[in-house]
């Protein structure tokens, strides 16, 4: 009698064993292993002893598990291994450290890239002035004149995408252009054919950034061979920036309460060496090296900080205007500014065609010309 009572309580114990093993869905499938490995040859009260069920167990479901992993195989997609062995998957790799990018650019000059960097709100398409090509038709002068004004660059960027914001020393990236860019100014009237302006540079630009302190720091430097149409001479020019950048105070938009309108304060150093105009009359020109500072201020409209009348104007919220000093100066003393200011008014909902006024005053930075001009004309941007 007490053998069957103690045959009854084993067989008890298995059965209690086997049944909650069996009903945890997290072991069912290590138990079902467990079996087919050891058929009867082995109790289950056993199966705690076994090395291969007890790591079968730290899998919470590996049935199912191995299904999924079966489907994302043949799906072609990564399934990474459990956190702490529980159901959750850890999260997906991390995107690349560096990344590349190519992309096509077109502008009015250097003067309207900025940074080789498509920024919503800076320099992006809707922000740019972009290429311009105008006529004008003076009838008391009798001059027709008409002008092109574009630069067309292809970019390569390698960009540093996780380098840590702490103040530290940390490399941003690297944008490598070739470019052309055309200068244009024709007059049907001979007598102002001294203003005439047919100029092509072909060249390169490179332009690297660096992480440090409050803010960040950009270096370009671009050569260029330029041909002079109207003097049939072709030269070479080197040209430097330094672009400084800290978040809310220089090159970075920025918003003041109760203005429905957001600017940009963009100051830059600049050193150039090229061959320009020294003498308006007989059209001299001189290789000079000059050096100086550039101040850009950008502004546009924001929508939803508009007025209530005014919110749904369309026009507005396409309007953005662009105000440039530029000051170079000789080491003998000799001076080159311009001013020009322009708006604009995006066509489309992209940018990539505008109306645009400007009035540029002042000596032309890259050919040291004499500029007074009011220009209205359609531009395009890439």
């Amino acid at each position: 009698m007490t053998m069957t009572r103690h045959s009854l309580l084993a067989r008890s114990a298995g059965a209690a064993l086997l049944l909650g093993l069996a009903t945890q869905t997290a072991n069912a499938d290590c138990l079902d292993d467990y079996v087919a490995r050891n058929s009867a040859k082995r109790s289950i009260a056993a199966a705690m002893d076994d090395p291969a069920f007890r790591e079968c167990r730290r899998n919470p479901n590996p049935g199912n598990r191995q299904k999924q992993l079966q489907r994302a195989a043949k799906a072609g997609e990564v399934f990474s291994p459990a956190l702490n062995h529980g159901d959750v998957p850890n999260p997906g790799p991390l995107p690349p450290a560096y990344l590349t990018n190519f992309y096509p650019m077109l502008r009015n000059s250097f003067s309207d890239v900025w940074l080789f960097d498509k920024r919503v709100g800076v320099s992006d398409i809707a922000d740019a002035e972009g290429a311009q090509f105008s006529i004008s038709d003076d009838r008391v002068a009798q001059n027709r004149s008409w002008s092109a004004h574009a630069m067309g660059a292809i970019v390569f960027q390698y960009m540093h995408d996780r380098y840590p914001r702490d103040g530290s020393f940390n490399f941003i990236g690297l944008s490598i252009a070739p470019y052309v860019q055309i200068d244009r100014i024709t007059n049907s009237n001979p007598k102002a054919a001294v203003n005439n302006v047919d100029q092509i540079a072909y060249g390169g630009s490179a332009e690297i950034g660096f992480d440090i302190g409050p803010g960040a720091n950009y270096f370009r430097v671009r050569g260029s061979g330029v041909e002079d149409r109207v003097a049939g001479t072709t030269a070479g020019s080197f040209v430097g920036e330094w672009i400084p950048v800290i978040d809310n105070v220089i090159n970075s938009p920025r918003e003041f309460a109760g203005i429905p309108i957001s600017f940009m304060f963009g100051p830059e150093l600049k050193i150039r060496r090229d061959e320009i105009v020294v003498d308006e009359l007989t059209g001299a020109k001189q290789y000079l090296t000059r050096a100086g500072a550039q101040i850009v201020l950008n502004y546009k409209a924001i929508p939803g900080a508009l007025p209530d009348p005014l919110r749904d104007i369309g026009f507005l919220k396409s309007l953005h205007g662009n105000t440039t000093l530029s000051w170079l100066a000789t080491a003998d003393g000799r001076s080159y500014s311009r001013f020009k200011s322009s708006i604009g008014y995006n066509i489309d909902t992209e940018g990539y065609v505008a109306l645009n006024a400007s009035y540029t005053r002042g000596r032309d930075e890259d050919t040291g010309r004499r500029m007074d001009i009011w220009q209205i004309g359609l531009t395009g941007k890439l």
